[in-house]
């Protein structure tokens, strides 16, 4: 595999915690892959925690390809930019007080487009760009797609998907103008005409170049130690997306036989220097994140990073605030509640402050705390807007139809590979897991030794599991189970695009993997915060041990 090699030189320290007010300008300029300035450019600045689509400025990029943009306050940032046919670059920042203008040039990669078509999809304002109500575009002769609809305005904006691997839409060939997507991408815009609007998609005027070296991005020399966070980010972005890779090529396999220890040692030499701990941090945030692909990190390491380097002050638990939640998997169950305790009140990032508080939320509901109604109350009057913390604020809301003590909804379904229904009537009587997944989710595979572990504890006691894929076909789940993890026990299809109906919407799923535990009488029992990793068992054996 292709190493990322990098020389660090020693600079200026930039502390990671809130910095003095300031105004620091960015002057950039951009180029697309042929070098010329993209027909249409956005550039977009945001908090290290934040997505493209949430960003504090955003500015479209003049005609000669610069930009300009203020900030008022140092810390660490992300510079998002945006360029038709173009893939999106995002750039770390970190800005320091009296800061002097940044100067950034950079050359962005175009989209790595398929070498071949044989199907492709539409969707546009007459479908709400709606992914599931693509229209399949005619295939025609002379290798082009064509697709035709009604249209009562002068314009259509319109998207293409298939042109990529994956789901992902983007910019198609016929454009008069193009308007950006909010999300890093640009939709083209056609006049109509006589009320009727016709989309070409030609694959002959697909913008391609080939350069092995994009993007590029350089500072002018007195902010030229920027590169070493640009370069970090780089590098395990490369290394992100080649282990995703090797999972999906492998099946997802019980355990990845993969190679970090590029990244393992990058960290401990960053450790070993002592001379940049902004860096060091920095690093140390992206490998932790990588446990949500369920790599195989250096176990004393991450512990290492949590305990002596990511102190609870650092805006790096910003870069994936999610890495609050893998804290238990490193030190002790006391130590993680002191540490989501300390980055609640000392974090500044608001959203690890509330990520943190709706960990301690969820902690309060699992052990029944007296406090749990007063800790839930904070968290939605504090940070109740915030998407992580809407998410437990739901689940854990007494109000929720699936909230414990209440009857589970009714159900049926048809048994993977089988006519046999399974439903809520059949179930009754036992004990039963209602297991929410899909072989493409990493969490998801992550609870496989929980599930096995506790299924062959209880299997002969009165209780099973209903896990309900909602995988793209039934034949992935029959792969994941041939190759990896047998999943001994009831299966059925639900689909991926399942989600806000049938089951999904009665159980109140939000995000996977979801469980309820459900009481022979038909009662839920407990919800996913109860239901993974070691809380799994020790859930279980609370009802099942005593049944027994």
């Amino acid at each position: 595999m292709k190493r990322f090699l990098m020389v660090l030189i020693p600079f200026l320290l930039l502390s990671c915690a809130k910095i003095e007010t300031t105004q620091t300008t960015i002057i950039g300029h951009i180029k697309g892959a042929d070098g010329n300035v993209p027909f249409a450019a956005d550039v977009h600045l945001g908090q290290l925690s934040s997505a493209v689509n949430e960003p504090l400025q955003s500015q479209k990029i003049g005609e000669d390809g610069t930009f300009k943009m203020k900030i008022s306050a140092g810390g660490m940032y992300k510079l998002w930019i945006t360029a038709v046919n173009h893939q999106l670059l995002e750039i770390p920042l970190m800005l320091s007080s009296n800061e002097t203008p940044i100067q950034i040039n950079a050359e962005l990669a175009p989209y790595g487009y398929k070498n071949s078509f044989d199907e492709v999809k539409v969707i546009g304002d007459w479908n709400e760009f709606s992914s599931r109500n693509a229209n399949l575009m005619s295939k025609q002769k002379d290798g082009t797609f064509v697709f035709e609809t009604e249209v009562q305005a002068d314009t259509v904006a319109y998207q293409l998907s298939g042109l990529l691997a994956g789901r992902h839409t983007v910019n198609g060939t016929m454009s008069d103008h193009y308007v950006y997507d909010g999300g890093g991408d640009y939709k083209s815009v056609i006049n109509v005409i006589d009320g009727k609007a016709k989309i070409v998609f030609d694959p002959e005027k697909l913008f391609r170049a080939e350069n092995a070296n994009l993007p590029l991005v350089t500072f002018d020399g007195s902010h030229d130690s920027q590169k070493y966070f640009f370069e970090m980010d780089a590098l395990f972005e490369q290394e992100k997306k080649a282990f995703r890779t090797y999972m999906k090529e492998n099946g997802y396999p019980k355990e990845a036989n993969y190679d970090l220890s590029s990244l393992h040692d990058r960290v401990k030499s960053l450790i070993e220097q002592n001379d940049n701990p902004a860096l060091l941090q920095f690093a140390g945030s992206k490998l932790l994140a990588l446990l949500f692909y369920n790599a195989p990190l250096d176990k004393a390491l991450c512990k290492q990073l949590i305990l002596n380097h990511l102190q609870a002050e650092s805006s790096m638990w910003g870069i994936n605030s999610y890495i609050c939640e893998f804290v238990p998997q490193f030190v002790s169950e006391e130590k993680a509640t002191a540490i989501w305790h300390q980055l609640e009140e000392k974090n500044p990032d608001r959203a690890v402050r509330g990520y943190a508080k709706a960990l301690l939320v969820d902690q309060a509901y699992k052990e029944n705390d007296e406090q749990f109604d007063v800790v839930y109350n904070e968290l939605k009057e504090e940070y109740g807007d915030l998407a992580d913390a809407k998410y437990f604020l739901d689940i854990l809301d007494r109000k929720n139809p699936t909230f414990p003590g209440k009857p589970a909804p009714p159900f049926k379904v048809m048994a993977l590979g089988s006519n046999q229904e399974i439903s809520d009537d059949t179930l009754l009587g036992k004990y039963y897991l209602v297991d929410f997944w899909a072989v493409w989710c990493p969490p998801c595979r992550m609870e496989m030794p929980n599930l096995h572990r506790v299924y062959e504890k209880y299997k002969d006691k009165n209780f099973t599991i209903l896990s309900l894929s909602l995988d793209q076909k039934p034949e992935d789940i029959a792969k994941y189970r041939d190759e990896n993890w047998k999943m001994p026990w009831n299966h059925a299809f639900l689909g991926r695009t399942s989600w806000g109906t049938g089951m999904t919407k009665d159980f109140n799923v939000r995000g996977i993997p979801t469980s309820l535990l459900i009481s022979p009488e038909g009662v839920i029992l407990a919800t996913t915060t109860s239901l993974t990793g070691e809380e799994l068992d020790r859930t279980l054996a609370r009802y099942l041990d005593k049944a027994s």
